[in-house]
């Protein structure tokens, strides 16, 4: 095995085990005050176990990518911080997002007869903003439309060691921002439970494009709370200079919001 293809299958399967990354919980809320207040909630640590398949490009490799939560990412996960806020007055919602996963992965292969040991840090980081306004609501079901601006960033350092000929290091990864329009719905489905759908597109150039949709089921437990559960899907295309993320995440989301 020729040390390219070594880094390559480690810039794959190690980089992206940050299958953990934390995309974009879709900004909700329950009107409780009259349509002349502010009402706000706060969702933090909120979790999405994602599944990757599709590839990426690190430093001209490319490697497919095919990745479980459970096997390639919570038992590498260093540590990580989600906070989703909003405030939503009438007909008009504001909301905001910041999303923070550092994994840091190992992995052992060799070249010929001399191992080769990988030590990773990846970072993944997000931020969004955004603003609502509902077109309709009746019956209690509410329509809205979205739109906002996203800001991506992937940093990986792979530090390779051997006792042969193939220390070194690949630095990789990159930030990208990306403006998305979209929608929402909010529908009653029994006592304090509601549904909640939210589906965007993304778009930053002709390289750089996402499509995002969300299927969730909300618990209204009393005034200041809820729990949320449900299911995740964002495909991403981007590319530029020598890093692309070309990849579809999904998998099951849970989290808790804080209403006031």
């Amino acid at each position: 095995m020729a040390l390219s293809a070594t880094v390559k299958n480690i810039a794959g399967a190690a980089i992206f085990a940050s299958a953990f990354t934390l995309n974009s919980l879709p900004a909700y809320a329950e009107a409780t005050n009259s349509d002349e207040e502010w009402e706000f909630m706060l969702a933090p640590l909120f979790l999405w176990g994602i599944n990757i398949g599709g590839d990426a490009t690190l430093d001209g490799n490319t490697a497919d990518l095919n990745l479980d939560f459970q096997d390639n990412v919570l038992k590498n996960m260093d540590a990580f911080f989600t906070l989703h806020f909003e405030a939503k007055k009438g007909d008009l919602v504001l909301f905001a997002e910041y999303q923070h996963v550092n994994l840091d992965p190992s992995m052992s292969t060799s070249v010929g007869p001399i191992p080769v040991n990988a030590d990773i840090d990846f970072k993944v980081e997000m931020a969004e903003f955004g603003a609502g306004y509902t077109l309709s609501d009746v019956d209690n079901v509410r329509w809205e439309v979205l739109g906002g601006l996203r800001w991506n960033s992937h940093d990986i350092d792979v530090t390779i060691t051997s006792i042969g000929p193939f220390p070194g290091k690949v630095i990789g990864g990159d930030e990208w921002f990306q403006a998305f329009v979209g929608g929402r719905v909010f529908a009653p489905i029994a006592n304090n439970w509601t549904f909640i759908g939210r589906s965007d597109i993304a778009y930053g150039g002709s390289d750089n494009a996402a499509f995002h949709l969300n299927l969730m089921a909300d618990y209204r437990f009393n005034e200041w709370g809820s729990v949320f559960g449900g299911y995740r899907y964002m495909m991403f295309d981007y590319s530029d200079n020598s890093y692309a993320y070309n990849a579809a995440q999904h998998g099951p989301m849970l989290g808790i919001g804080f209403y006031w």
